[in-house]
């Protein structure tokens, strides 16, 4: 894929800020990480992202309150479908 300038500043403002939700002693909610997706953009149709976060239990994954296993964190662009994994939009684990 060719890398244009509006790539560009689509992956800058997917990786803007730090991709924590403040929280040191206690893992982040779904519904907390779901808000660090909003403005979030498709790298592949350019459609900004819902807050909708699915999940399923995975050893890599985040810690996430209320799971007693750690979970892979994903979204779903409403447009193209393509599963976009939190860490690939600079929301670390």
């Amino acid at each position: 894929m060719k890398n244009t300038k509006r790539d560009r500043l689509i992956t800058e403002i997917n990786l803007s800020g730090d991709g924590k939700c403040g929280l040191a002693k206690q893992a982040p909610t779904l519904e907390e990480y779901a808000d660090l997706v909003k403005g979030k953009i498709c790298r592949w149709c350019r459609t900004s992202f819902r807050a909708r976060v699915e999940h399923y239990d995975h050893a890599g994954g985040w810690e996430v309150r209320g799971f007693s296993q750690k979970q892979w964190l994903y979204i779903r662009c409403q447009k193209c479908s393509y599963q976009w994994n939190l860490g690939k939009l600079g929301i670390h684990r």
